[in-house]
């Protein structure tokens, strides 16, 4: 598995690319569709290992630190999910980053 850590400051990104492609890969509760577990198959060299980068993403999702953030390059739901809680200390207060700061990936 091949994942990028970003520092953003109170907080890491960790970047899983396509390590995983459906938000219940790691939730455990949302079903992944069919397709993309089929599509999984069909282009993994090492599907044994790739459960098990599944399951060592999901144990970092399960252990819920408050400075990790996990995110991947297909299912735009823990994008949309956590840039709000990125955006906050892990005390809950918000780091006060600015406009802008919702997308602390975009390319300014």
């Amino acid at each position: 598995m091949s994942a990028s850590p970003v520092d953003v400051g109170a907080r890491w990104i960790l970047h899983a690319g396509d390590a995983f492609f459906h938000h219940g890969t790691l939730d455990g509760r949302s079903p992944v569709p069919a397709s993309l577990r089929a599509m999984e198959r069909m282009v993994a060299y090492d599907i044994k290992r790739v459960r098990a980068n599944h399951a060592r993403l999901a144990e970092l999702y399960r252990r819920g630190e408050p400075d990790l953030v996990i995110v991947n390059s297909h299912d735009g739901h823990f994008w949309r999910r956590r840039a709000q809680d990125t955006l906050r200390e892990p005390d809950g207060t918000p780091t006060g980053r600015g406009r802008g700061a919702e997308r602390p990936w975009a390319v300014r």
